[in-house]
Formats: C-alpha cells, structure tokens, sequence
C-alpha cells in the first residue's frame, strides 16, 4: 500500500516517553522534509481513564495537526471481560460488590492483575478487597497509595479523589505475587461504597499479566473497551472485527468514557487492530 510514500520506522520499547519520542522524530523527518506524514502507533492498554485526559493521551493528541495523521490501534480485549460499569443506583445502601477472577495455576511465575476504575465527579469511595480464603483489606477514604501484604500476595493500592489529570474520582489497585496458592486462585471480590448521594457512572478496567490470567466475573459491559491511548482527541482510532456464523464481531467497542464515538473506523483483520490500524495508515498515505 502507497509504495511511492517513505518510510520512517522507529524501533520502540512501548514505554510511554519511547512511543512519544517516536512519534515526534517521524513528526520532525517530515517536517524537514516539507511532506505531510501519517503516524501508525500499536500499543494499547487498558489502564488509564479512556476520556483523552491522560498526559500521554493529551500529548499523542497534540502532534495532530493539518499536515500530520496519529493513527492508533483501539485494542481487541472487547470480549475479553475486562471492563465493568455501574452508576450510583447499583450502590444501594451497602455498596457494591464486583467479582474478579484469578486463574493464574499454581506453578513459581510472577502474575499481576491491575484494576483501575474512574468516576465522574469527585466522589469519596470506601473500598475492601476481599481474597478467595476470606481475608480482606479495607481503604477508607481517600489517600496516597501504599502496599499491604494479603493472603501472601503484594497489593497496591490508591484511592484519589479529584486525582489528576481529569479531576475525577480514581480507584487503582494492583495485585502482585507468585506461586499463588490454590486458595488465591478463584473469585476475588472489590466492594466499592459510597456515602455521597449525588449521581455517578463508574467504569473500571482489567489488565493481567500473562495476558489473560484474569476477569472481571459481574457487572460485565463490553462498552468503552476502545484501549488507551486511542481513546485520546484528534487521533484516528482504528478497531478491528471479524466474521463468526455471518456476523460480525467487533474487537472494540465505544465510546470513550466521556462519550465520545470511538474507533473511528473498523477494518476487517484476522490478526487485531493493530493489523488494522497499519492498513488504515497506508490507505491515508496513498490520499493525501
């Protein structure tokens, strides 16, 4: 696809200052070069608040100008049980209990399970993790992070109100650990409260590693599962579907948390968005 175009490729560990060093070296070859230039980035996470108001969001976004393209992958975890939303009125009086499960066998590997779930508005939450043997870690309020030791594995935890960078409500917790016992394989639970009665909507996300060793088992929604940081402004976000039985089954679903229709465009790939969103970006080249 658009063989008369040129090529920058740049070698990249997907951190986050790599990806934008990337992209503003591309950015400034073509500007040198006095050509337009269509940006492809394949990296993807479920971590992040999904509403472009991230620092790596607001910066991918603000290279877009009239004479550059970001073209993002939107991820492919849309089936994979790894968003939740619920709003003020699943709280009822005793708060709400989200289901997770761990599935990680019990062999010496390192697993971690991130959960990250943002609010709208600057609710106060109250949460309690509870593991598969009973035992249970309460954060009351709001505060900075810290670690604690439960069951035998390492959790972090933060629980921010107003918290950066959109002044939302933020409830991150990290599991950590290896050899998980056969008593921490199982359903976990995260029981989120709220004594403040003003309304909200919550969404969270999953991510594991290794990939898939863990889900969200309630309160599943298979909206707003475009990955960070194609959910940021200006991008072209690109989601990938395949066909089963004669339909069509997207990889990717919006919108973004704050609304937003997102992905852009969806593009038939048997190997995910991020074959996709490389179609997609040699398609632009060959109109502009």
């Amino acid at each position: 696809i658009a063989k008369e175009s040129l090529y920058a490729v740049v070698e990249s560990t997907f951190d986050k200052i790599d990806v934008i060093k990337g992209v503003s070296f591309i950015r400034d070859v073509a500007c040198d070069l006095g050509i337009p230039a269509v940006i492809n980035v394949s990296a993807s996470s479920d971590i992040g608040p999904h509403d472009g108001g991230s620092l790596f969001e607001a910066v991918l976004a603000g290279f877009v100008d009239k004479n550059c393209a970001v073209v993002l992958s939107a991820g492919n975890n849309g089936q994979e049980r790894r968003h939740v939303e619920f709003s003020r009125t699943d709280l009822g009086g005793g708060g709400i209990d989200i289901p997770f499960t761990i599935d990680a066998g019990m062999d010496d590997r390192e697993i971690e399970v991130s959960m990250d779930f943002w609010c709208d508005g600057e609710n106060a939450f109250d949460v309690t993790l509870l593991s598969p043997d009973g035992r249970e870690f309460a954060e009351t309020g709001s505060g900075e992070g810290h670690v604690f030791a439960l069951g035998g594995v390492q959790v972090f935890a933060c629980n921010n109100v107003s918290g950066p960078p959109n002044g939302h409500s933020n409830i991150l917790l990290v599991i950590k650990g290896s050899g998980l016992s056969a008593e921490q394989n199982g359903e976990w639970t995260v029981r989120i409260a709220s004594s403040d009665q003003s309304d909200f909507t919550c969404c969270g996300w999953l991510a594991s590693i290794p990939d898939g060793a863990a889900w969200f088992s309630g309160y599943v929604s298979e909206r707003t599962t475009v990955s960070s940081p194609s959910t940021a402004k200006h991008v072209i976000s690109i989601g990938a579907y395949f066909e089963r039985d004669g339909r069509i089954i997207p990889l990717s679903l919006g919108p973004t948390r704050d609304g937003r229709a997102k992905p852009d465009l969806y593009a038939k790939s048997p190997h995910g968005s991020s074959q996709a969103a490389a179609a997609v970006t040699g398609l632009s080249l060959i109109h502009i």
